[in-house]
C-alpha cells in the first residue's frame, strides 16, 4: 500500500504551527518535501526527523543554559568561600553553598587525617549528627574514598547497595541514595574528599561532575589558605608572647640593675 503523503495544512496541524510556518522551514530546507505538480507533500517519517533534530537542539541549547548557570553559580560560590581565612567558617560556607547550588540533600568534606589512613570529618550541611557520628571513614575500609584520594571521581548510584560505600545501611536510615565524589587538590597533593548526597536515584550528568571537580579546585585552595592562615596567626601570637615574656623579664632585670 503506497504511503500517504501529508499536505501543507496537515504538517502545520501536526506541529501545531501556521502554514506560513511550514513554507519557511521548507525554504530553509529543515523540513523534507517532495513537489507534485505545484503542492508540496511530505512523508510521516520525515515530519519525525524533523522533530528529533528540533529536539537534540532545545537539548543542547538547555545544557548550554545549564552550564552557563554553573558558571555563574562557580564564580558565586567562590567568591563566597573565598570571602573569609577562619577555617571553620570556610569549610561550613562550602558544604552549604555546594549543597544548595546543585540542589541536592546534603554535602560534606572529610580531610586526611595526619597518619593518612582516616578521614575527619569537618564539615557538613544537611546530614544528621547521628550519621556524622557513625564511625571513622578508614580508608582501607571505604574503597570509594581509596578512589577519590588516588585522583578518581566516583559516583555512586545507590549508596545502600554498593559495595564500595562504607556504611550502607546508615546510608539508607539517613535517605541517601546517590553521591558524587571528588578529590580535595592542591597541585600534586590531595588534602581530602568532597561528596554530595541525594535522596533519590540520580544519575549525575557531565556538567554536574565538571562543576563540583571545579568547585572542590576552589574549595582545596580556600582551606589551603585558611589553614596557612591560622598557622601564621598561632606563629605569630607565639612569637608576640615569647617576645613580650622577653621584654618583662628585661625590663625587671634592667629596673633591678639601675636600683
Amino acid at each position: 500500500m503506497e504511503e500517504k503523503l501529508l499536505t501543507v495544512e496537515e504538517v502545520a496541524k501536526f506541529l501545531n504551527i501556521s502554514e506560513t510556518a511550514v513554507y519557511k522551514l521548507i525554504a530553509s530546507g529543515e523540513l523534507r518535501y517532495v513537489k507534485l505538480a505545484r503542492f508540496y507533500r511530505f512523508k510521516k517519517e520525515w515530519i519525525d526527523e524533523f522533530l528529533e533534530r528540533e529536539s537534540q537542539r532545545k537539548e543542547g541549547f538547555a545544557v548550554r543554559r545549564s552550564k552557563a548557570q554553573y558558571y555563574n553559580t562557580l564564580y558565586q560560590v567562590t567568591k563566597t568561600i573565598t570571602s573569609t581565612l577562619e577555617l571553620d567558617e570556610v569549610l561550613r560556607l562550602i558544604t552549604e553553598q555546594t549543597a544548595i547550588s546543585i540542589n541536592v540533600k546534603a554535602c560534606s568534606i572529610r580531610l586526611l587525617d595526619e597518619d593518612k589512613k582516616t578521614l575527619r570529618i569537618m564539615a557538613a550541611y544537611g546530614l544528621s549528627e547521628d550519621y556524622l557520628k557513625k564511625g571513622p571513614v578508614e580508608i582501607e575500609k571505604s574503597l570509594i574514598d581509596k578512589e577519590v584520594l588516588e585522583g578518581k571521581v566516583v559516583t555512586i548510584k545507590d549508596a545502600t547497595k554498593d559495595a564500595r560505600f562504607q556504611y550502607p545501611e546508615e546510608a539508607e536510615k539517613e535517605g541517601i541514595r546517590s553521591v558524587l565524589c571528588v578529590p580535595l587538590q592542591v597541585k600534586d597533593r590531595i588534602i581530602g574528599v568532597m561528596r554530595v548526597y541525594t535522596s533519590n536515584i540520580h544519575n549525575f550528568t557531565q556538567t554536574e561532575i565538571e562543576f563540583l571537580t571545579a568547585l572542590a579546585s576552589s574549595a582545596a585552595i580556600a582551606i589551603e589558605n585558611a589553614k596557612l592562615y591560622n598557622l601564621l596567626r598561632k606563629n605569630y601570637d607565639r612569637l608576640y608572647n615569647d617576645f613580650m615574656q622577653w621584654y618583662d623579664s628585661w625590663s625587671i632585670a634592667v629596673g633591678t640593675k639601675n636600683k
